[in-house]
């Protein structure tokens, strides 16, 4: 009875899939260091005798991974799979934006809309703009983490890679 409790809770948070199995976004959650990590503009990172990086933590997104996922999806997609060597059509990539999406366009979207109608997509992405956007989240009522950069988004699920590049 508790594990079928456990299960569907799992299953309404969206942690693992249809068959039981941790969604693969979330499979090396459990291996990634916080403590080692670097922070970068779009995720945590370390390099060393074995790499890893994580996009925000749960329920907490990055600045600039937020503003890319509710105004310039495409750019955005470019860059982190630029920047991670993932492939777009991965299933840990394809894990990610489909547990995130519907979170964040519930939350964040509708206010974001009205602000970003006329600013240029790498303009959003740009490092130089975050100050910008953390006063922004704060003055529409985000919980904002100045200092890694990231916002309080209740549902959201980072990714996780831990090992070698070879995805």
């Amino acid at each position: 009875m508790i594990k079928s409790l456990i299960y569907q809770g799992a299953r309404k948070f969206g942690y693992i899939n249809w068959r039981g199995k941790k969604k693969t976004h979330l499979a090396q959650e459990a291996e990634f260091d916080y403590n080692e990590a670097r922070l970068g503009h779009f995720y945590f990172y370390y390099i060393g005798h074995v790499n890893g990086f994580a996009i925000g933590k749960r329920d907490w997104v990055p600045i600039s991974i937020l503003n890319g996922l509710v105004s310039g999806p495409q750019l955005l997609n470019q860059q982190l799979s630029d920047g991670t060597l993932i492939d777009r059509g991965s299933p840990l990539w394809v894990d990610w934006v489909n547990a995130n999406h519907d979170v964040v366009m519930r939350s964040v979207a509708p206010s974001w809309e009205r602000f970003s109608r006329n600013i240029h997509d790498e303009l959003r992405l740009s490092e130089e703009n975050y100050y910008a956007d953390a006063a922004w989240f704060k003055h529409n009522g985000f919980e904002v983490d100045e200092e890694q950069q990231l916002v309080k988004v209740p549902g959201y699920q980072p990714l996780f890679f831990v090992g070698n590049q070879d995805l």
